[in-house]
């Protein structure tokens, strides 16, 4: 399968997976920036997901207890996501 399309897949699967859609899905060429040794892991995957507006808006001096909350939730969520895309690369 061709890189193109592994990327349209890996987009389309990760910007529709519930509860966190992915909202931006990114893909790099880091052959040439990275040191000899991670040379056989020439591309790079970016996931971001967006955090709940209503959390965010709530931070006036620093993170609240319920920001730090929703924080660690979607670090985790991004990590299974991650997993998921390591499983179908494999």
């Amino acid at each position: 399968m061709s890189g193109l399309l592994v990327s349209y897949y890996l987009r389309s699967f990760l910007m529709n997976q519930f509860p966190y859609r992915a909202a931006l899905v990114g893909f790099a060429d880091l052959r040439d920036l990275l040191p000899d040794d991670y040379a056989e892991l020439p591309h790079g995957i970016s996931i971001a997901v967006r955090l709940s507006d209503q959390i965010v808006n709530a931070l006036i001096s620093g993170p609240t207890p319920l920001y730090a909350y929703h924080y660690h939730a979607v670090n985790h969520y991004l990590n299974d996501l991650a997993i998921q895309v390591t499983n179908y690369l494999q």
